[in-house]
Protein backbone atom coordinates (compact mmCIF):
# COMPACT_ATOMS: atom_id res chain seq x y z
CA UNK A 1 0.00 0.00 0.00
CA UNK A 2 1.53 3.45 -0.85
CA UNK A 3 0.68 6.07 1.14
CA UNK A 4 0.77 10.01 -0.08
CA UNK A 5 2.58 12.24 1.95
CA UNK A 6 2.41 15.98 1.71
CA UNK A 7 5.53 17.02 2.89
CA UNK A 8 9.51 15.34 3.24
CA UNK A 9 12.06 15.30 5.78
CA UNK A 10 14.67 18.11 6.15
CA UNK A 11 11.62 20.46 4.36
CA UNK A 12 10.61 23.80 6.70
CA UNK A 13 7.07 24.33 7.61
CA UNK A 14 5.05 26.05 9.26
CA UNK A 15 3.15 24.94 12.39
CA UNK A 16 -0.25 25.77 13.90
CA UNK A 17 -1.26 24.13 17.53
CA UNK A 18 -3.61 24.80 20.23
CA UNK A 19 -1.88 27.08 23.20
CA UNK A 20 -3.43 28.70 26.10
CA UNK A 21 -3.20 32.69 25.27
CA UNK A 22 -2.88 35.20 28.41
CA UNK A 23 -5.40 37.82 27.81
CA UNK A 24 -6.01 41.24 29.45
CA UNK A 25 -7.24 41.82 32.90
CA UNK A 26 -10.30 42.91 32.81
CA UNK A 27 -9.60 45.31 35.89
CA UNK A 28 -7.16 47.41 34.86
CA UNK A 29 -7.09 46.37 30.85
CA UNK A 30 -3.36 44.98 31.31
CA UNK A 31 -1.68 48.07 32.47
CA UNK A 32 -1.13 46.13 35.65
CA UNK A 33 -2.42 49.48 37.49
CA UNK A 34 -5.19 51.62 37.67
CA UNK A 35 -4.91 55.57 38.16
CA UNK A 36 -7.87 57.16 40.21
CA UNK A 37 -7.94 60.71 40.68
CA UNK A 38 -3.94 61.08 39.31
CA UNK A 39 -2.84 58.43 41.53
CA UNK A 40 -1.33 54.87 40.40
CA UNK A 41 -2.42 52.12 42.68
CA UNK A 42 -1.24 48.51 41.79
CA UNK A 43 -3.83 46.36 40.77
CA UNK A 44 -5.11 43.24 43.47
CA UNK A 45 -6.94 41.27 40.58
CA UNK A 46 -3.85 40.76 38.19
CA UNK A 47 -1.12 41.41 41.19
CA UNK A 48 0.33 44.25 38.80
CA UNK A 49 0.93 41.47 36.10
CA UNK A 50 -1.76 42.94 33.45
CA UNK A 51 -3.30 39.60 32.96
CA UNK A 52 -5.02 37.36 35.13
CA UNK A 53 -4.20 33.42 35.13
CA UNK A 54 -8.38 32.83 35.53
CA UNK A 55 -8.91 34.80 32.32
CA UNK A 56 -6.86 32.66 29.41
CA UNK A 57 -8.25 30.49 26.79
CA UNK A 58 -6.76 28.30 24.31
CA UNK A 59 -6.52 29.25 20.73
CA UNK A 60 -4.76 27.70 17.35
CA UNK A 61 -1.74 29.57 17.28
CA UNK A 62 1.40 29.78 14.50
CA UNK A 63 4.46 28.30 16.11
CA UNK A 64 6.48 29.36 13.64
CA UNK A 65 9.17 27.67 11.14
CA UNK A 66 10.64 24.28 11.85
CA UNK A 67 11.82 21.33 10.22
CA UNK A 68 10.51 18.15 9.27
CA UNK A 69 12.61 15.46 11.08
CA UNK A 70 10.38 12.05 10.91
CA UNK A 71 7.29 10.87 8.97
CA UNK A 72 5.00 8.09 9.94
CA UNK A 73 2.04 6.30 9.26
CA UNK A 74 -0.60 5.61 11.97
CA UNK A 75 -4.04 3.40 11.75
CA UNK A 76 -6.74 4.76 13.80
CA UNK A 77 -10.48 5.00 14.13
CA UNK A 78 -12.70 7.95 12.61
CA UNK A 79 -14.68 8.69 15.81
CA UNK A 80 -18.28 8.46 14.37
CA UNK A 81 -17.92 5.19 12.45
CA UNK A 82 -15.12 3.15 14.21
CA UNK A 83 -13.75 2.62 10.55
CA UNK A 84 -9.97 2.47 10.54
CA UNK A 85 -7.90 4.74 8.85
CA UNK A 86 -4.12 5.51 7.77
CA UNK A 87 -3.00 9.09 8.78
CA UNK A 88 0.25 10.97 8.42
CA UNK A 89 2.01 12.03 11.39
CA UNK A 90 5.29 14.21 11.56
CA UNK A 91 7.92 15.18 13.89
CA UNK A 92 8.91 18.28 13.74
CA UNK A 93 12.21 20.54 14.73
CA UNK A 94 13.40 24.02 15.51
CA UNK A 95 16.30 25.12 17.82
CA UNK A 96 16.59 21.76 19.42
CA UNK A 97 13.02 21.69 20.43
CA UNK A 98 10.97 18.75 18.54
CA UNK A 99 7.34 18.72 18.30
CA UNK A 100 6.16 15.13 18.27
CA UNK A 101 3.04 13.45 16.45
CA UNK A 102 2.01 16.31 14.53
CA UNK A 103 -1.14 15.49 12.45
CA UNK A 104 -0.35 16.55 8.30
CA UNK A 105 -3.50 18.91 8.46
CA UNK A 106 -1.36 21.09 10.84
CA UNK A 107 1.42 21.72 8.64
CA UNK A 108 1.58 24.57 6.33
CA UNK A 109 4.16 25.53 3.02
CA UNK A 110 3.45 29.34 4.07
CA UNK A 111 2.91 31.31 7.18
CA UNK A 112 0.22 32.99 5.52
CA UNK A 113 -2.00 29.18 4.91
CA UNK A 114 -0.76 28.66 8.25
CA UNK A 115 -2.81 32.16 10.04
CA UNK A 116 -5.63 31.63 8.16
CA UNK A 117 -5.86 28.30 9.33
CA UNK A 118 -5.80 29.78 12.54
CA UNK A 119 -8.15 32.13 12.05
CA UNK A 120 -10.98 29.50 10.50
CA UNK A 121 -9.63 27.20 13.81
CA UNK A 122 -10.53 30.05 16.16
CA UNK A 123 -14.00 31.62 14.62
CA UNK A 124 -15.45 28.00 14.33
CA UNK A 125 -14.70 27.46 17.92
CA UNK A 126 -15.69 30.73 18.99
CA UNK A 127 -19.16 30.23 17.43
CA UNK A 128 -19.61 27.09 18.69
CA UNK A 129 -18.95 28.26 22.55
CA UNK A 130 -15.57 25.78 22.47
CA UNK A 131 -13.39 28.66 24.23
Amino acid sequence: MVIENKFEIGQEVYVIRKERVKEKCSACNGAGHKIIDGNEYYCSKCNGKGYSRYETKEEYQVKGLKTVTLIKSITQLQEKELIPQTVIIYNVDSEGMTLKEVPEHHLFTTKEEAEACCKELNEEESANGNR
